[in-house]
């Protein structure tokens, strides 16, 4: 997906009447370019850290959730359900998702190395 560009309106002498009508089809709607749901869907299967307490917990982004399809009120929010490792699990907003996956880029390294001694020591 791209990102939506404002409507452009293409005129040319040397366009016929047929040709210069496409121009004014808005750019979001032509192929390409992505709608809210489709920006929402990227971030699924993404791994996400969240800071409970001392502890760092890593989950992954299992579900989208659009804005007035989680039975709630505030029909405007839109959710990112996550699915932790330790199985407990949390919708979260836009703001605290994106905060969730910078906070696993920085301890990435740390979730790589705890499952590399977790499978060591199933091997054992």
């Amino acid at each position: 997906c791209r990102k939506k560009r404002k409507n452009i309106e293409i005129s040319s002498s040397s366009e016929s009447d047929s040709d210069s009508s496409n121009a004014a089809i808005p750019k979001s709607k032509k192929k390409g370019f992505c709608t809210k749901k489709q920006k929402g869907i990227k971030y699924i299967n993404l791994r996400v850290a969240k800071r409970f307490d001392d502890d760092i917990y890593f989950g992954t982004i299992v579900k989208y959730i659009p804005p007035g399809e989680d039975g709630e009120d505030d029909a405007e929010e839109e959710y990112w359900h996550i699915k932790y490792d330790d199985d407990d699990a949390e919708d979260l907003e836009l703001e605290e998702l994106e905060a969730g996956l910078e906070l696993y880029k920085r301890y990435k390294k740390k979730e790589e190395k705890n499952s590399t001694t977790a499978d060591h020591e199933e091997e054992v």
